[in-house]
């Protein structure tokens, strides 16, 4: 890759647009890029890389801080790259995001970050990842690659050189991109911690388990159970003696669970026995109280007896009471016509009420309607001409508003004409500037056609070859030409004057058209102004028309609001005289209808009064044939002599079916009796307390049983959970302990940490390789740029086996054949070695990159601690890099190079602020 043009605008310290033909500088060999400290000479190859990977070389700039501070707001930012790679050539184009002045408005716009890559096939790709992927595929390098290789930092390099293993292991993570293997000793040594913590883990919980064996002090297995959960025991020695501890227990269960049988079966014999003597003792108690209730059960039957002949007495009396309430209820129909009379008279007096008052409610609306009739007619009588006003008001309304449109179409047009008045001024200033570029041009265009005319003889003569006839004398020999002046202007200026003159005069045209074109509207515009004013201001002065134009408008709106007014409050009036025509005739005919319903009311009420005398006649007549005054009196008085009649025979009834039950009774007393005195003569005598005594023995027996047999199926229960437990417990133990041998050992394989070994870890041992493939390349520098007097040489031995080794690095001494710590070399010979390990990267990173070339390299700072000698071998080595095709640049303050290095990028700081570039190639 060779860069051909870059263009930087607002990019880092260069305020405005910078374009630099690197093309200019050659093909190959060295070049320098000087000027003063922070004019931005690194900022180029940051350029370079921003353009090709869309950041820039280093990480302490983001994209966000690449704009010029110096720049001006509306200055964008971009870079532009032209470059070659394999015969073809791209050009890509990348601008960062960042604020800038919004096109419309006020306030501030974010510029999107944006990019575009042109390919020499035509293809244009403007999507980021596309752009830089295509970029790594033609160039073969990633961004950190091509910022290793394209870039060799002298400071970067001589810590580098000076650093430990501890530093060297950083720093060649980010060169050598070792992450992976550190993330590995990491992970393993992570995995080898947590399975420990898992081992020691699964070890207490298996102690755990162990002293959850549920024991009693005095069983034999206790002791050795505790002795293996403080871990005084092997665990296996615990788990043998609670699988015996359990195979006791159940054999003690099952002994305690023949025990319980049995004494289930004595209490099953004693329940029997005692349930016999109870029933003795039940069956004696029930004899006695037999004999005594069918003695009570003779005497309740004398006296049932004498309760049945009272009650058959009554009976006669009953039968009168009977017929009496029926002669009651047959004269109740009478006093239901009585109370159907009474209802009636009732409703007849309630309906004249309301059609009474009713009468009066009617009465009342009458009058108020009547009045209302006759204040409508008046009203109505007098806007019998509103309709009329309504007209007129609206033609006056008319007349002003016409009159006021053409006072707003005045305005308008006064407006445009002032607008025209200032194209025109705008227009005749345009056509000015452009008419004075054009003479200007045209003059220029003479002044160089007379100069090219009167360098005719030196062009001619500058053609002129010895031996080939002159084209105006034919002479053969030119011993003495014209020459021509250091001001002769080409036929080429000549002709770019020419078409420059004929596109200034056709400007100039055009904007004279512009100008008389503007001038004619406002020509007619002011003609149709002055012929308004005349018929709205009576005036054709412009001066005065502003003033008539306010005054005149002023007393025409007030005009146009009193019509406005006036034709409101007409069409208030007509509305109200149209609602008063329509209310009038509705009115009347509710009037009629008001009395025609009164009438009816009046009927009616004459009516229901003779029917209410005619009632309480005929209630009356009733009253006086019949002993209560009303149906509710008879019907109770009939109810009661009927319940006392039914009381009668109820108490008969209850009498008969008394002495009915204590009969009944006294016959099955005296067959309960018989029955027990043959069953008490059957049985033999028991003890009930004798019996029940030997029954709670054997219950309280059974019960401690039980509670035995709980306890030794509880600790079962547990135990025999608990040594499954246990049992999977040592079991995953057993596997974790065999995995962490094996994994701790690959640990600290990997972590350098073996012991009686070199700490030595596997990202080291990685980057050991590595760093001796710099070396051998390093070392081809290093004795070309010492006279093959020096060699770096990676240290074997560790100096102790206390701290990690592998990267130390040592310097072989060929003029003694001694070898030393590269901190002993000078300040010269420290830049040599530094500059041999930068460049020695450089190759070991193009080979791993599939032996990319790169066609342009940078070497940043470093020369000034160099005497001449050194200074001259370094640029040897550096101009061994430039062999083929390929361009080194020099980033450098010292100025003995300007001597020795003619071609040059120099950039100077301004004093207000940006850089500006320039190529210098002599």
């Amino acid at each position: 890759m060779k860069p051909l043009v870059l263009t930087m605008s607002a990019f880092g310290p260069y305020a405005g647009l910078e374009k630099l033909e690197l093309s200019r500088l050659g093909d190959a060999g060295l070049y320098l890029i000087c000027g003063d400290t922070g004019a931005g000479k690194t900022t180029i190859f940051d350029a370079i890389t921003y353009a090709l990977y869309g950041r820039p070389s280093g990480s302490v700039r983001s994209e966000s801080m690449l704009r010029s501070q110096y720049a001006a707001p509306d200055t964008p930012t971009y870079v532009e790259l032209t470059f070659s790679s394999a015969g073809r050539v791209y050009v890509i184009r990348r601008n960062p995001e960042y604020e800038r002045p919004a096109r419309r408005g006020g306030g501030t716009a974010t510029e999107k970050a944006s990019v575009t890559l042109n390919m020499p096939d035509g293809r244009i790709m403007t999507r980021r990842d596309e752009a830089n992927a295509a970029i790594e595929a033609i160039l073969g390098l990633t961004r950190e690659q091509f910022s290793q290789v394209a870039m060799i930092a002298q400071g970067d390099f001589l810590r580098l050189l000076l650093a430990g293993t501890q530093e060297r292991m950083a720093i060649f993570r980010k060169i050598f991109s070792t992450e992976l293997f550190e993330r590995l000793q990491q992970s393993l040594r992570s995995d080898a911690n947590a399975l420990s913590r898992q081992y020691e883990g699964l070890q207490a919980g298996l102690r755990q388990s162990i002293g959850s064996f549920s024991c009693t002090d005095d069983a034999p297995q206790a002791e050795i159970l505790r002795l293996a959960r403080d871990g005084r025991l092997p665990e296996e020695d615990a788990l043998q003696a609670a699988e015996a501890m359990i195979r006791a227990d159940e054999m003690q269960w099952n002994e305690t669970e023949h025990n319980l049988q049995q004494t289930e079966h004595d209490i099953q014999e004693a329940t029997i026995r005692l349930t016999r003597a109870q029933e003795q003792n039940r069956r004696a108690q029930a004899l006695s109280q037999a004999r005594q209730e069918l003695a009570e059960a003779a005497g309740e039957l004398a006296r049932a007896l004498e309760v049945l002949g009272q009650a058959k007495d009554q009976v006669p009396k009953a039968e009168a009471m009977d017929q009496q309430a029926a002669g009651i209820r047959a004269t109740l129909p009478q006093y239901d016509q009585l109370e159907d009379c009474r209802r009636r008279a009732a409703d007849a007096a309630s309906e004249a009420a309301r059609l009474v008052a009713e009468q009066a409610r009617f009465q009342v609306e009458a009058e108020r309607l009547q009045q209302v009739l006759t204040e409508n007619k008046a009203q109505a009588a007098n806007l019998s001409g509103a309709a009329a006003e309504v007209e007129h008001a609206a033609a006056e309304v008319r007349a002003a508003e016409e009159t006021m449109n053409r006072f707003n179409a005045f305005a308008v047009l006064w407006k445009r004409v002032h607008a025209l008045e200032g194209e025109l001024a705008e227009a005749n200033e345009r056509y000015r500037q452009i008419s004075d570029r054009a003479t200007e041009l045209h003059q220029r265009y003479v002044t160089l056609n007379s100069a090219f005319l009167a360098e005719q003889a030196g062009i001619l003569a500058s053609r002129l070859e010895e031996g080939r006839p002159c084209p105006v004398c034919g002479s053969l020999h030119h011993p003495v030409r014209a020459k021509l002046t250091a001001q002769a202007p080409s036929e080429r200026d000549v002709e770019d004057a020419r078409q420059k003159d004929e596109a200034a005069r056709k400007q100039e045209d055009q904007a004279g058209r512009a100008a008389q074109e503007i001038n004619g509207k406002l020509t007619a515009s002011r003609e149709q102004l002055v012929q308004q004013a005349q018929q709205l201001l009576d005036t054709d002065n412009m001066d005065a028309m502003p003033a008539a134009y306010k005054e005149r408008k002023a007393a025409m709106t007030i005009c146009r609001d009193e019509a406005v007014n006036a034709r409101t409050k007409a069409a208030q009036r007509a509305e109200h005289a149209r609602r008063l025509n329509q209310q009038i005739p509705l009115q009347e005919k509710q009037q009629a209808e008001l009395s025609a319903r009164m009438n009816t009311i009046a009927s009616a009420l004459a009516e229901k009064q003779s029917a209410a005398v005619q009632l309480d006649r005929q209630i009356r007549m009733l009253l006086a044939g019949l002993p209560y005054t009303g149906r509710q009196e008879a019907a109770a008085e009939a109810d009661r002599l009927a319940g006392q009649a039914a009381a009668v025979r109820e108490r008969l009834r209850q009498a008969e079916a008394q002495y009915q039950a204590v009969q009944t009774r006294q016959a099955t007393l005296q067959g309960r009796i018989r029955i027990l005195e043959v069953q008490q003569q059957s049985g033999a005598p028991c003890d009930e307390q004798a019996e029940r005594t030997a029954q709670e023995a054997l219950i309280l027996r059974r019960k401690k049983l039980q509670d035995q047999h709980q306890q030794l199926a509880a600790r079962l229960e547990v135990n025999r959970r608990m040594l499954r437990s246990a049992r999977t417990q040592a079991e995953e133990w057993q596997q974790c302990r065999e995995k962490r041998i094996w994994l701790d050992a690959l640990a600290d394989t990997a972590n350098g940490r073996l012991t009686g070994k070199d700490r030595i870890m596997l990202e080291t041992y990685v980057q050991m390789t590595c760093f001796d493939h710099v070396l051998r390349y390093a070392n081809t520098r290093l004795m070309v740029m010492t006279g093959g007097q020096y060699e770096l040489l990676r240290r074997k031995e560790a100096a102790n086996r206390q701290s990690y080794s592998g990267l130390e690095l040592d310097v072989l001494d060929h003029y003694n054949g001694t070898t030393r710590s590269v901190g002993s070399l000078s300040g010269g010979e420290s830049f040599k070695a530094s500059l041999s390990l930068a460049l020695g990267m450089s190759d070991a990173i193009q080979a791993s990159a599939g032996g990319v070339q790169l066609d342009t390299m940078f070497v940043d700072e470093g020369f000034g601690s160099l005497d001449e000698e050194s200074l001259e071998m370094a640029l040897q080595a550096l101009s061994s890099l430039s062999q083929g095709h390929r361009l080194v640049g020099l980033i450098s303050h010292v100025g003995t190079l300007k001597d020795r290095i003619d071609r040059r990028i120099v950039v100077v700081k301004g004093r207000s602020g940006g850089s500006h570039a320039d190529i210098v190639a002599e």
